[in-house]
């Protein structure tokens, strides 16, 4: 078996099992801590189209076009790591403003 150190991460009450290993009499332990941490790395607010009168009941599309940085990476969903794309849409008008809620989207 490979060295074990024991290490103490205050405020961290593990519930973890363990049971002893094969021949040696050692105790292999399956304490597990999820650290889980959400950055944004990227914003960007952009008009897609000008006032306009729409309809009432009325369906209508609206395509975009927009350069990602350079710098970040594509989507990516790994053992430890992911990085994620989303977008969110909304149509500003007086009343009720409809939007499409956070849609993630996958970049390569």
């Amino acid at each position: 078996l490979p060295r074990q150190e024991e290490i103490h991460i205050p405020d961290y009450r593990g519930g973890g099992t363990s049971r002893p290993a094969a021949s040696t009499g050692a105790a292999i332990t399956r304490d597990r801590l999820d650290v889980r941490k959400t950055e944004t790395l990227h914003t960007d607010e952009q008009t897609l189209a000008g006032a306009q009168q729409l309809s009432a009941n009325s369906s209508h599309d609206f395509e975009a076009t927009f350069r990602l940085p350079d710098h970040l990476p594509p989507t990516l969903e790994g053992r430890h790591a992911a990085f994620s794309w989303r977008v969110y849409a909304s149509v500003d008008m007086k009343g009720n403003d409809p939007d499409s809620g956070w849609q993630e989207i996958t970049v390569r």
